[in-house]
C-alpha cells in the first residue's frame, strides 16, 4: 500500500487507516510517557541496587512472559484477522481455549519466577506473604493481556488493541505509584514488582471482560484435542520468540553477574530508556502486523513490498532524527529528570538506542520471515545475534564496562538486522516465483 495506493482508497478505508494510526500512535507515545514518569518515580523511591535486582527481575519477567504465552498470541492474531463476523462463536471458542492453555502455563511458570526471586538471597529483595501473592499474579495478567489485546488486533479493533497492550495497566501501576511517592514511601524491589502485578490484573479483567462483549470467550470447557492442535502449531512461534527473547536479554544478565546490582541500576536505565526508541515500530507494527499477516496469507506480495517501503521511509528517517536528540540533549535531561547517580547511564544508552534504531528501522522484515510458513531462517537470526553478542561483550566490556556490553548489543542487532534483510527478500522472491 503506497502513498498513491492509500490516496486511492475509498475514504472510509483511508479514514479507518487513520483512525488506527492515530489511536496506535496515542497509545504507544502515552505508554512511553507513562513508563518513563515510573522511571522517574521508582529511582527517586529506591536505591539504586534495590533499582537494579527490580530492573534484573523485570527484564527476566519479560522473557518468562515469551515462554508463558506458547507461541499462540501470533496464533490468536491469525485465527482474528482471518474471521468473519458469522464465525465469532467460533472464534470465541478458539480464544477461549488459548486463554486457558497460557493462564494454566503462566501460572505455573509464576510459582517457578516467584520462587526463583524469594530464594535469591539478595538483599534488596525482601517480600511479606501479601507481596508474593501479587508477585504470583503479574505473569498470568501480562500473559492473558497479550493474547487479548493480539485478538484485538486481528479483529481490526485497534483502539482495544492499542489500549490493553500497555496503556492502561501502565496508567494504572503510575498512578499508585504517584501516591505512594506523594506519601513519601519507599519501595523495595518486590514491592514496585507487586504495584506491576496489581496493576495488571485489574487490566486484565476489564481486558477479559470487553472482549467477551465481542466475541464469547467465557467457557469452562478446554477440548483436548483444539488445546493439542493449538500448541502444536505454537511450537515454531514459541521456538522463534524464546530465541529472540533470550538473545535480548543476555545484557542485562552479564551486567548482573560481572558487575553487581549497582551497576545493573546504571545500566537498566539506560535501557528502559532507550527502549523508547522502539515506539515507532510499535505504533506501525501495531497498525499493520494484521495486515502483514492477511497479506502473506493472500500470496498479496505487492501489499507486503508496499508495507516494508512505508516502513523503512518513515522509521528509518524518524530513528535517525531520535538518535540525534539523544545524542544533543540526553545529558542536561538526565540530569533533569534523574538523580546524580545515574548520570553514568548516558554511554550505555546511547549505544542501545542506537541498537534499538536499527530494531525499529528493520524489524518489519524480521515479521515478514516469521509469517512465512515451514522455514527455517526465522530461527537463524536470533542464534546469530546471540552468538554475536557473545562474541564481543567480553572484549568490550572489558574495555569499557557496561558501556562495552551496550557496544555489544549494537553490533549483535545490526547483524541481525542485515539478516533479517536478506532473507526476507529470499522468501519473497522464491514465493513469487512459485
Amino acid at each position: 500500500m503506497t502513498q498513491s495506493d492509500t490516496e486511492r482508497a475509498p475514504p472510509a478505508t483511508r479514514k479507518g487507516l487513520r483512525g488506527e494510526t492515530l489511536w496506535a500512535f496515542a497509545a504507544k507515545v502515552g505508554t512511553g510517557v507513562f513508563q518513563f514518569a515510573m522511571s522517574i518515580l521508582l529511582v527517586r523511591m529506591m536505591s539504586v541496587s534495590a533499582f537494579g535486582f527490580y530492573e534484573f527481575a523485570f527484564r527476566t519477567l519479560g522473557f518468562l512472559l515469551v515462554v508463558s504465552n506458547l507461541g499462540l498470541t501470533w496464533k490468536t492474531l491469525m485465527l482474528a484477522s482471518a474471521a468473519e463476523r458469522d464465525s465469532y462463536p467460533a472464534l470465541g471458542s478458539d480464544v477461549s481455549a488459548i486463554l486457558k492453555l497460557t493462564l494454566l502455563w503462566s501460572a505455573a511458570l509464576s510459582a517457578g519466577f516467584v520462587m526463583f526471586l524469594n530464594g535469591s538471597g539478595d538483599v534488596v529483595f525482601d517480600a511479606s506473604p501479601a507481596t508474593i501473592l501479587a508477585l504470583f499474579l503479574i505473569m498470568p495478567a501480562l500473559t492473558l493481556l497479550l493474547v487479548v489485546s493480539e485478538t484485538f488486533r486481528g479483529l481490526r479493533n485497534i483502539r482495544e488493541a492499542s489500549i490493553f497492550s500497555g496503556l492502561f495497566s501502565n496508567g494504572v501501576a503510575l498512578a499508585a505509584l504517584v501516591l505512594l511517592y506523594v506519601l513519601g514511601v519507599t519501595l523495595g524491589a518486590a514491592s514496585a514488582l507487586a504495584i506491576i502485578g496489581l496493576a495488571a490484573t485489574l487490566a486484565c479483567a476489564t481486558a477479559c471482560f470487553v472482549l467477551n462483549r465481542s466475541i464469547p470467550v467465557f467457557r469452562l470447557a478446554l477440548p483436548r484435542e483444539k488445546a493439542k492442535r493449538f500448541l502444536r502449531e505454537g511450537m515454531p512461534f514459541l521456538l522463534y520468540n524464546v530465541l529472540v527473547a533470550g538473545a535480548l536479554i543476555l545484557d542485562i544478565w552479564y551486567v548482573k553477574a560481572v558487575f553487581g546490582n549497582e551497576e545493573v541500576g546504571i545500566y537498566a536505565l539506560a535501557s528502559r530508556i532507550a527502549l523508547f526508541f522502539l515506539i515507532p515500530w510499535m505504533i506501525a507494527s501495531a497498525v499493520f502486523r494484521g495486515r502483514l499477516a492477511r497479506a502473506i496469507d493472500q500470496a498479496d506480495y505487492d501489499t507486503v513490498r508496499a508495507i516494508i517501503a512505508i516502513h523503512l521511509k518513515y522509521l528509518g528517517v524518524v530513528s535517525v532524527a531520535m538518535v540525534g536528540g539523544l545524542a544533543l540533549f540526553g545529558g542536561p535531561l538526565l540530569a533533569l529528570f534523574f538523580p546524580p547517580a545515574f548520570a553514568a547511564s548516558l554511554p550505555p544508552m546511547l549505544f542501545l538506542a542506537a541498537a534499538f534504531s536499527v530494531t525499529s528501522a528493520f524489524s518489519v522484515y524480521g515479521i515478514c520471515i516469521l509469517f512465512f510458513p515451514g522455514n527455517i531462517l526465522k530461527f537463524i537470526v536470533p542464534i546469530v545475534q546471540a552468538l554475536v553478542f557473545a562474541v564481543g561483550v567480553g572484549p568490550l566490556a572489558s574495555m569499557w564496562g557496561s558501556t562495552g556490553v551496550g557496544a555489544a548489543m549494537l553490533l549483535a542487532l545490526s547483524v541481525a538486522a542485515v539478516l533479517q534483510v536478506v532473507f526476507c527478500r529470499h522468501l519473497l522472491s522464491q514465493n513469487i516465483r512459485e
